[in-house]
């Protein structure tokens, strides 16, 4: 219930345009390690091998926001993937960007339904696979952070074979 409503103020400060984006300098190094920590305990609830690649870079960007954004894609693909496998967070630098790819190991999404991922309250027809709760605001909330990022989220799934949602912000 507190997530729902965390979500739904997120979603209305969206909306009203009262979210600010402040851009600071973050070691990426440091800022992955405590995500990483962030998630350990539900990967691990799961037997879910959680990869999370560190590279040593300073970016300039907002914190919270891509906090906020990181946060929802990878507790997506710890939810929607089965036990005993694998989520990772690939992060690399490419032509004055930064992009954080989470790569799971789930059931993918129907070529049908790409196109709902970032509607508020869209709930597709895969279910989180250990009876945790998705409300349909995470993505849309992601994507509208991503966009006052000036970055954007670029998502590739094949059913059966798992997804990848890329993130790509100006470093």
């Amino acid at each position: 219930m507190q997530h729902l409503i965390s979500n739904l103020l997120d979603m209305n400060q969206i909306d009203q345009k009262k979210i600010s984006i402040v851009p600071q300098k973050i070691n990426l190094h440091d800022f992955l390690n405590r995500l990483e920590k962030n998630f350990d305990s539900q990967a691990r609830k799961k037997n879910i091998e959680l990869k999370i690649d560190k590279i040593e870079a300073n970016i300039n960007t907002d914190q919270h926001a891509l906090s906020s954004v990181l946060e929802n894609l990878i507790s997506n693909a710890l939810k929607f993937s089965p036990k005993g496998k694998s989520v990772y967070l690939k992060t690399y630098l490419e032509d004055g960007s930064v992009h954080f790819a989470v790569v799971d190991q789930g059931p993918g999404i129907a070529e049908d339904e790409l196109p709902l991922l970032f509607k508020k309250f869209s709930r597709l027809t895969n279910k989180p696979t250990d009876n945790e709760t998705s409300n349909g605001l995470g993505l849309a909330i992601a994507k509208e952070l991503t966009d006052l990022l000036r970055g954007k989220i670029l998502v590739t799934s094949r059913r059966g074979k798992g997804s990848t949602f890329t993130l790509v912000i100006p470093q």
